[in-house]
């Protein structure tokens, strides 16, 4: 056991958190609790009260919020807001508790992003990720995972592949990618533009498209301000190639995102001075335009985005908000939302 402590300490707190800080410092950043962010196993059979989001007092060690929360917690947070450096702390203080205290489970960092097989599960995983990683034997390793002698603490979440890169969706959408429809005669339709394109011709009514070639023609090429030049190159696979494989950094990669979120809402400000705009995108109902524009929005919020420069986008933003159809819609209310 001293010995897989001594190499989680190397790599991890001596390797990554130390020079972490010493080239950028150690910020003390502002936190929150979330527990609606986790799914309460017991709301299946009670009905349990929000809590809500609530700041975690300044000052306080990750370690004590750890232990607040019985030694289970998620972090959450923004590409760059430090998330990595806050588990990397947590690593630190649980190791010097261990050392200690040997009766402590010892901490171990496992990375998800080598999680990669779908048909392993995950405790075979964690055997072999100590051995591969820590070169703890895998008999040892399996004994030690089934009597809860490791403290599991896991990175890379966002790395992890979701359900839609599972073996039966890559039956339907072989790009294996959002969304795919099934019609009811199974026949498949992926590509966001062209599954609403689709829906507008068999449900016309409220039409997404002008009736005159020109405003259909206008209202595409809003739509693909930003499904063709914005989010093909701020989605998330592209984000985490950026640090994964080319190592870059989570404040690079945050320039990256917000560069492309800056020249692309310009062009979409731009095309707004038009007579043909009106309460929205074109005229004064929603159309696509509106559709492809709320999302690249929210995330933009998300990632802090300077959004000052934009006042007509923003106010057709403000008047989608306010149609039931968009606030059902909203990222918030799905739910797999938390």
């Amino acid at each position: 056991m001293k010995i897989l402590l001594g190499k989680v300490k190397h790599f991890w707190v001596e390797g990554v958190l130390d020079n972490t800080i010493r080239r950028a410092g150690l910020l003390e950043l502002g936190k929150d609790t979330q527990p609606e962010a986790v799914e309460n196993p017991w709301e299946a059979v009670l009905e349990l009260p929000f809590e809500g989001t609530k700041a975690v007092a300044s000052g306080k060690s990750i370690s004590d919020v750890f232990d607040d929360v019985e030694r289970s917690v998620l972090i959450l947070g923004q590409p760059g807001s430090g998330k990595t450096t806050t588990l990397l702390t947590l690593v630190r203080e649980l190791l010097m508790r261990a050392e200690r205290n040997p009766a402590q489970p010892i901490p171990v960092v496992f990375h998800l992003s080598s999680w990669v097989d779908p048909k392993q599960s995950l405790d075979t995983w964690l055997v072999d990720e100590l051995s591969d990683k820590y070169q703890i034997p895998k008999k040892i390793g399996k004994d030690w995972l089934e009597h809860q002698r490791l403290l599991l603490l896991l990175d890379g979440l966002d790395e992890v592949k979701g359900e839609h890169r599972a073996t039966e969706y890559r039956s339907l959408n072989p790009q294996q990618l959002v969304p795919a429809l099934e019609l009811d005669d199974g026949r498949v339709l992926t590509q966001s533009l062209a599954i609403c394109e689709y829906l507008d011709d068999v449900h016309p009514s409220p039409p997404l498209l002008p009736a005159d070639p020109f405003g259909r023609a206008r209202v595409r090429a809003q739509a693909q301000i930003v499904a063709c030049d914005i989010h093909p190159i701020n989605n998330l696979r592209v984000l985490n190639y950026l640090t994964g494989t080319l190592a870059v950094s989570d404040d690079a990669r945050l320039t990256w995102y917000r560069h492309w979120i800056t020249t692309g809402f310009a062009a979409f400000e731009a095309s707004l001075d038009a007579p043909e705009t009106g309460a929205f995108c074109h005229g004064d109902a929603p159309s696509l335009a509106d559709i492809c524009l709320m999302p690249q929005v929210f995330n933009a919020r998300r990632f802090d985005c300077d959004l000052s420069g934009y006042p007509k986008l923003l106010a057709i933003a403000g008047r989608c908000d306010a149609v039931p159809a968009f606030a059902r819609a909203h990222p918030d209310q799905q739910p797999d939302a938390g």
